[in-house]
Order: C-alpha cells, then structure tokens, then sequence
C-alpha cells in the first residue's frame, strides 16, 4: 500500500512538474506578444506626441497671426473715429 501511494505522489508530482511547465511556457509566449504590443503602443504615442507638438507650433503662429490682426484692426478703428471727428468738425465749419 505504502509503494502504491509512493507511485501515485510521483505520478501526481510528475503530472503537476509537466503543467507548471506548460503554464510557463504559455505565459512566456504571451509576455512576448505583449511585449511587442506595448512596444508598438509606445511607438504610436511617440508619433502622437511629435504631432501634438507640431500642432502647438502651428496654434502658437496662429495666436500670433490673430493678435497681429486685432491690433491692425484697433488701429484701423482708431484711425475711423479720428476721421469722423474731423468730417464732423468740418461740417460744423
């Protein structure tokens, strides 16, 4: 009895030792895959992130491009109140 339990704890230890094998060797290959997904993940963030930064560049002239105007645009309405002055004051003459 003592030597069929003994066979039968090789037997279950062997059996286990083949699974824990296999479990490895399946989360080995499925680090791996992740491994290159984060990889290209990382990659698209990288370009996502040059991009974001082009777009700040181009916002950024904009802004400039906008102030530039409205400071254009003050001027011009400036340049109107004066010369409505002066029409009025010449028709008050």
């Amino acid at each position: 009895m003592a030597e069929e339990i003994k066979k039968l704890l090789e037997s279950y230890k062997e059996h286990t030792d083949k699974k824990i094998e296999e479990t490895k060797q399946h989360f080995d290959i499925v680090a791996e895959e992740l491994k290159g997904e984060i990889k290209l993940v990382a990659e698209g963030v990288a370009a996502n992130a040059e991009k974001l930064a082009g777009h700040d560049e181009k916002f950024e002239q904009i802004d400039k491009r906008f102030d530039e105007i409205d400071n254009t645009l003050q001027i011009i309405k400036l340049d109107l109140v004066c010369w409505e002055q002066e029409q009025a004051k010449a028709a008050i003459k």
